[in-house]
């Protein structure tokens, strides 16, 4: 009786067209732009060391261009590369039904390339009078090691978390706890005080992800179907959720005036929220087979560079 009684009252209701998505064209600028504070800030860790600054931003572009060129090749829209300052890079695309299978590749082809040809330099060194190729081993080994750990938002984490637990809100949020917790210590006890912007943002993330869940319960109890997609809304449904937007996110709140059924300067980014929250769950399409075989090919390139070194300082 009581959700005949809320969609009579939608029902009664009339509401605008819902706004149209218009996908950006990434400004190749963009890119650039995000390089000069990183540069800039990187440059003055390292004392303006021109060759480790050029070494660590080669680095971190190649692992980037792995990740988003195996989105291109599965599809991915909008794809970018992002430089952050005192963190490194992201690739940033959208396909809104992905498969396990894609994501996967699509993490591991981040840090993979660079282990690759760092394992490769320590097997076969060279001497360059402008490089030295044990350094550079070591700085690709290490920069893409450290992002194959199992810890968010770490290419491991994620390519861990969608393995075994993507749909599990409960250990997804243990997995952020635990998370955040050894990025602290570590960064604490390594001296890389930099690094608490990791679990900083991590908190960030756990908030967000605590409020989403208050949002799915709160759309559930008002009978809106919350797993189809943002092009399958009616203009009902995009203004309702909106509105539960406003009210509960945070980050909503001076973008979105609940009841006021009208597009602020803002409303791209109530789009691509609701899209991403609208998304459907990754397709399942790993038997039991591929699921040991990335993990076999995760835990092989996080075991064998350190055999490696054993190997050569024995």
């Amino acid at each position: 009786m009581e959700q005949e009684t809320i969609i009579n009252i939608r029902d009664e209701k009339t509401y605008p067209p819902k706004p149209v998505y218009n996908p950006q064209v990434m400004n190749p600028w963009k890119n650039l732009i995000s390089l000069l504070p990183f540069l800039l800030l990187f440059g003055m860790i390292y004392n303006w060391n021109i060759g480790l600054l050029s070494m660590i931003t080669g680095i971190i572009l190649l692992h980037e261009l792995g990740h988003a060129i195996a989105m291109k090749i599965f599809k991915y829209t909008d794809v970018s590369i992002l430089f952050i300052p005192l963190l490194g890079g992201a690739a940033t695309g959208e396909k809104l039904e992905a498969s396990q299978k894609e994501e996967c590749i699509v993490l591991l082809s981040g840090p993979l390339p660079g282990m690759i040809l760092g394992m490769l330099l320590w097997i076969f060194p060279f001497e360059l009078d402008w490089m030295n190729s044990n350094k550079l081993a070591v700085y690709l080994v290490v920069i893409n090691g450290f992002n194959l750990l199992p810890i968010l938002p770490l290419d491991g984490g994620r390519l861990v978390q969608n393995l075994y637990f993507k749909n599990n809100d409960t250990i997804t949020r243990i997995f952020l706890f635990v998370s955040i917790g050894a990025l602290m210590y570590y960064s604490v006890y390594a001296g890389e005080y930099t690094l608490l912007i990791l679990p900083f943002f991590l908190v960030l993330q756990f908030i967000n992800h605590f409020q989403a869940m208050k949002l799915k319960k709160e759309l559930t109890a008002q009978n809106i179907d919350i797993k189809q997609t943002f092009d399958q809304l009616s203009d009902a449904d995009y203004w309702e959720i909106r509105d539960e937007m406003g009210t509960r996110l945070s980050n909503f709140k001076n973008i979105i005036t609940p009841g006021e059924h009208q597009e602020s300067g803002r409303e791209e980014v109530v789009i691509k929220y609701m899209r991403n929250f609208l998304r459907k769950p990754l397709r399942e399409d790993l038997s039991p087979f591929g699921l040991l075989g990335f993990t076999i090919v995760w835990l092989a390139f996080i075991v064998i560079p350190i055999v490696l070194y054993m190997i050569r300082t024995s």
